[in-house]
Formats: C-alpha cells, sequence, structure tokens
C-alpha cells in the first residue's frame, strides 16, 4: 500500500475524533452546527469526487488505490448506519447526497431506510425506482488471483420506472433495464443484466 493509501486508512479514525470535538463544542455554542453538519455530510463526498475511480481491475497491492481511499471515507457511514437514515427521512435528501459522491441518480427515487450502498459514487440510478428492504448494491469485487488482491470495479446502472425487491443484491456491472420488476431476493452478479 502507498504512502498516500495509509493516510486514507486512517481517516475513519480522525473523523470519529474531529466529530466528536465539534460535537462537544456546538454543545456550548450552537453556531458551529453548520460547521458539523459540513464536516459529517458535505466533506467526505467532496473528497470522493476528486478520486478518478476507473472501471475494471485494478492491483490493490501496486500503488495507491482510490477505491481504498474512497472506501476509508465512506466507512464511517458503514460503521453509523443511522447518519445516512436522518438523510433518507426527507424525501430527495439522500438521492441528492449520492450526487455529491458522484453517482447519477433521477427523480423521485425511494430508498427503503434499509438499503446497503457499498459505493456511494458509482451509481446510475433513472427516476421512478423503487429499492425494497434490505437491497444491496455493491459496485466492486476484489478476487485473489495468482497471490495477488485483484480489484474489479463497475457501476450499478438501474432504469427507470423499476422495483427492486427486498433483498435482492446487485454486483458490479449489474444492469436492470427500464421498466423491470426484479422479484424478492434477485442476485444479479457481476456483469448480469435483467
Amino acid at each position: 500500500m502507498s504512502f498516500l493509501g495509509l493516510i486514507f486508512t486512517y481517516f475513519p479514525l480522525f473523523f470519529y475524533l474531529v466529530t466528536m470535538g465539534l460535537f462537544y463544542l456546538s454543545m456550548r455554542d450552537w453556531i458551529l452546527l453548520p460547521i458539523l453538519f459540513a464536516w459529517i455530510y458535505l466533506l467526505p463526498p467532496g473528497l470522493n469526487r476528486l478520486l478518478k475511480i476507473k472501471n475494471g481491475f485494478t492491483d490493490l497491492e501496486n500503488g495507491f488505490s482510490p477505491w481504498w481511499a474512497s472506501y476509508c471515507l465512506q466507512r464511517p457511514f458503514y460503521d453509523l448506519p443511522w447518519l445516512e437514515n436522518i438523510l433518507r427521512s426527507a424525501p430527495g435528501l439522500y438521492s441528492c447526497w449520492l450526487r455529491l459522491w458522484g453517482s447519477k441518480i433521477g427523480q423521485n427515487v425511494y430508498w427503503s431506510p434499509t438499503v446497503e450502498i457499498c459505493d456511494r459514487g458509482l451509481l446510475e440510478i433513472g427516476s421512478k425506482i423503487v429499492f425494497g428492504h434490505r437491497t444491496s448494491l455493491i459496485s466492486h469485487v476484489i478476487t485473489p488471483k495468482k497471490g495477488r488482491q485483484l480489484l474489479y470495479v463497475s457501476k450499478v446502472v438501474v432504469g427507470s420506472n423499476s422495483f427492486i425487491g427486498a433483498g435482492s443484491v446487485l454486483g458490479p456491472g449489474s444492469n436492470v433495464r427500464e421498466n423491470t420488476i426484479l422479484p424478492v431476493q434477485t442476485i444479479l452478479k457481476i456483469g448480469r443484466s435483467s
């Protein structure tokens, strides 16, 4: 792992420490609440936009991995999913937040409170879509090959006017066509279309 990759590895710890400090200070001075909000919800996606994550295969053990840096920026939201659930409470707010990460999200998308997104900047989602309970969208997979760890990254694409059934898993490169209803617990593996 490169030195820059190692720095990103410590981002979650740094994020938690600064968040706790800002929270403490904002309880003493309410004027700091917007700074706390910006720190939590705007800094990680803003930094993520600077990374150039390429589709395809890369060697995780060879140099700096933008995907790894992106994963480290997203880590606090994996650890504390209620931070995202707050955004899902207001219609359209979660979609706007995913756009900040770099995803393309249409209008009138319903995200159930238990949707899990592993790569927030690697989605292309149309309009008028419903994501059912415990749906997972995963745009990467790590596979060992000849003693090396290879990363495969490909965006998840969901066409407009679709319904993704509860418990469905959309893997890297999944492509759900427009006007599709995926049954409960559908699994679309690497590069599959519905």
